[in-house]
């Protein structure tokens, strides 16, 4: 039997929302939960540097967050998952998002 296209897509997304909850997990030592995804975009001198969904969970077993944004990314040829934990100044997706670029935009200086 046939799967339907939305049922492969959504097999897809389960997949995806699991090997994230995997990472978050193996970063932190916490359960996630999934709680939605927002779009995000993030310019610097009129430049997008950033754009992509990013998977918000709540968590349990930090001691500090609650709540963690997460998503896969891919810098040719390295690809992994930007776990980042929502503990101030990290608030929101875009929060999340703008201290990704940091640390990456550091690591590429320092390399």
């Amino acid at each position: 039997m046939r799967r339907s296209r939305v049922t492969e897509c959504m097999a897809n997304e389960n997949d995806y929302i699991k090997q994230l909850e995997k990472a978050i997990h193996d970063l932190h030592g916490v359960n996630a939960i999934h709680v939605g995804t927002e779009c995000v975009s993030e310019t610097a001198h009129g430049k997008v540097v950033w754009r992509g969904e990013v998977e918000i969970f709540t968590i349990t077993g930090h001691p500090q967050a609650r709540i963690c944004y997460a998503w896969k990314y891919q810098d040719v040829p390295v690809e992994g998952f930007a776990v980042i934990l929502g503990i101030p100044p990290v608030r929101t997706e875009l929060d999340a998002v703008r201290a990704f670029v940091a640390r990456r935009s550091k690591e590429q200086e320092a390399n």
